[in-house]
C-alpha cells in the first residue's frame, strides 16, 4: 500500500445529546460515516481504507462497506479510551499488515472532504514528513485568560484553524509514536501534535470552510443544507 486513510469514527457523540453517535447518523439515507468512506474511495490517490470504530459497529461499518462497494476498505479495529489512542490502534494496524508509504488521519464525522484536500495534503509530504490540513482565521481574536474578559487582540495572519485529514510519512510517524510516553499520548488532541512534539516539521496544506466537522446539532443541520436532505429524508 502506498497511501492509507484511517477514518476515526470511535466517537459517542456526546455534544450531541443523541443516543446515536454523530458519524452513523442517517442524512438523504446514508450514514455520515459513508458520506466520509465514499469520499476516500473517490480519491485515486488513496489505496486503502481502515475504520477504527467501537466494537459494536465494526459488522455495521464492514456490511456498509460492501452494499456500497467501498472496494478500499480493508477492515475496522477497535477504537481506544481516546482520539489519540483511536488513531494508534489504527497505525498500529497498518503496521500488522505490511506497512504503507504514507499515512492519513481523518475524522469520519468531517464527510465533505474531498480530492483537492485529499491531495493537496500528500503533495506536502514531497517536502515534509508530516502536514495538516488548515485554513487561515478569518474573524479577529482575542486573548482571554478568565474566559470573561478580554486581555488584547492576537494576530490573526499567524493563526490557523486546523482540520483534518492529518498526513504523515509512515515510517516517521510510527517511530515518533512509539518514541512518546504514555503521558503525550494522552495529553495531545491532534495526531500532528505528537509528530511535532518529536521535532517533525508540520506543513499546512489547505483545507477547506466546507470541510467543517459534525460536532453540534447545528453542525449537522449545516450538512443536511449541503446534501439537499428534504424534511421527508429525514429518518
Amino acid at each position: 500500500m502506498k497511501n492509507c486513510v484511517v477514518l476515526l469514527s470511535g466517537g459517542v457523540g456526546a455534544r450531541m445529546g443523541d443516543a446515536t453517535p454523530k458519524q452513523y447518523i442517517t442524512v438523504s439515507g446514508k450514514p455520515v460515516l459513508l458520506y466520509t468512506m465514499e469520499a476516500a474511495e473517490r480519491c485515486g490517490r488513496i489505496d486503502a481504507i481502515l475504520v477504527v470504530c467501537a466494537p459494536e459497529y465494526g459488522e455495521y461499518v464492514t456490511r456498509l462497506a460492501g452494499e456500497y462497494g467501498i472496494t478500499k476498505y480493508i477492515g475496522w479495529v477497535p477504537a481506544g479510551k481516546n482520539r489519540q489512542r483511536s488513531a494508534d490502534n489504527g497505525l498500529f494496524e497498518i503496521e500488522r499488515r505490511g506497512g504503507c508509504e504514507n499515512l492519513i488521519v481523518h475524522d469520519a464525522v468531517r464527510p465533505l472532504v474531498n480530492d483537492r484536500i485529499f491531495c493537496d495534503g500528500l503533495d506536502k509530504l514531497g517536502d515534509y514528513e508530516a502536514a495538516l490540513a488548515a485554513i487561515p482565521t478569518r474573524d479577529s481574536c482575542y486573548r482571554s485568560t478568565d474566559g470573561a474578559t478580554m486581555e488584547g487582540p492576537l494576530d490573526r495572519s499567524v493563526i490557523f484553524r486546523g482540520q483534518t485529514p492529518e498526513f504523515f510519512r509512515f515510517k516517521s510517524y510510527l517511530k515518533a509514536v512509539k518514541e512518546s510516553s504514555d503521558e503525550e499520548l494522552d495529553r495531545v488532541t491532534g495526531s500532528a501534535a505528537v509528530a511535532m512534539n518529536r521535532g517533525i516539521r508540520v506543513a499546512l496544506s489547505l483545507g477547506e470552510e466546507r470541510n467543517f466537522k459534525i460536532t453540534t446539532k447545528e453542525d449537522l443541520d449545516r450538512f443536511r443544507l449541503e446534501v439537499g436532505e428534504r424534511e421527508d429524508d429525514r429518518v
